[in-house]
C-alpha cells in the first residue's frame, strides 16, 4: 500500500518486484548494495523507494550501505496477516515458512539472522502440534521481532508505522512520512485510495492462547514504538 501511495507522486522512483534492484539469481532478494549504488545513483529522482521484500531481517544492514537513506518499517495486526498469509499463499504455507526454521536452513531468507531464542520457541510450538492459523502467526511473531532483534527502535534514520493506522488516517501518517523522508507533504491527493475494507479482517481467529499472547505482547510493544515516531514526526511538533 505505502508504495503505491509513493508511485502517485511524481517526485518519486518506486522500484518493484519486476525492477532491477532484485537479484535474478535470489528471486525477491535486494542485489548487493555496490549494485544498488550503481542503480540509485543513477536516478535522479528526489526520492527512491524500494521495498526489501524478503530482506527485512538484515534491515539495519541495508541502510548503513546508504548515505542519507530512511527506512520504514510497517507492522500489521496479527491475526489479520494471519489470515490473509493462508488465503493469498495456501492453508499450508504457514508450516512452510516455519520449515527453514525447523532445519537450520542459514540459506533461507526466513531463517537468516534468527535469533536463537526465537527459533526455540518456533521449535517447540511445531514439536508440540499447532494449526496453519497458528503457524502463520509465529511467522508474524519471527519477521516482527527482527525490528528489536536490530534495535532499530534505536534509530533516528527508521520510522515504525502502524498499518491500521495509516489506512484509518493516511492523510495524517502520510504528512508524518513525508516530514521523515524530508520532502514536502504533495497533499491528500496521494492517499485517496486507501481504504479501510482490509482492516481487521481476522476478527474471530482463534489461536493457542501461549502464541496468542505472545504475539498480542509484541503487537502491543510495536503500537507504542509506532507512537513515539507518530509523535516525533508529526507536523505539530
Amino acid at each position: 500500500m505505502l508504495m503505491d501511495v509513493f508511485d502517485v507522486d511524481l517526485r518519486t522512483r518506486v522500484y518493484r518486484e519486476l525492477d532491477d534492484v532484485f537479484d535474478s539469481k535470489r528471486p525477491l532478494r535486494l542485489k548487493n548494495s555496490r549494485k544498488l549504488g550503481r542503480i540509485f545513483a543513477a536516478d535522479r529522482a528526489p526520492l527512491v523507494v524500494s521495498k526489501p521484500l524478503l530482506d527485512s531481517q538484515i534491515a539495519s544492514r541495508i541502510i548503513d550501505s546508504f548515505a542519507d537513506s530512511r527506512g520504514i518499517w510497517i507492522f500489521r495486526e496479527f491475526h489479520s496477516v494471519a489470515k490473509s498469509n493462508l488465503r493469498r499463499f495456501g492453508d499450508r504455507n504457514g508450516f512452510n515458512d516455519l520449515e527453514p526454521v525447523v532445519q537450520s536452513n542459514l540459506s533461507d531468507w526466513r531463517y537468516e539472522a534468527m535469533s536463537e531464542e526465537t527459533a526455540q520457541t518456533i521449535r517447540k510450538f511445531l514439536k508440540r502440534g499447532i494449526t496453519e492459523l497458528d503457524a502463520a502467526a509465529l511467522f508474524w511473531f519471527a519477521r516482527n521481532q527482527f525490528f528489536f532483534q536490530q534495535r532499530l527502535q534505536n534509530r533516528d534514520d527508521v520510522m515504525l508505522c502502524n498499518y491500521e493506522h495509516l489506512v484509518s488516517e493516511p492523510n495524517s501518517v502520510m504528512q508524518q512520512i513525508y516530514n521523515f523522508v524530508g520532502l514536502s507533504y504533495p497533499g491528500a491527493k496521494i492517499v485517496s485510495d486507501i481504504h479501510q475494507g482490509s482492516m481487521m479482517r481476522g476478527a474471530g481467529i482463534q489461536l493457542d492462547d501461549e502464541i496468542e499472547a505472545m504475539c498480542s505482547d509484541l503487537n502491543q510493544r510495536l503500537i507504542a514504538t509506532a507512537q513515539e515516531s507518530v509523535d516525533r514526526w508529526s507536523l505539530a511538533d
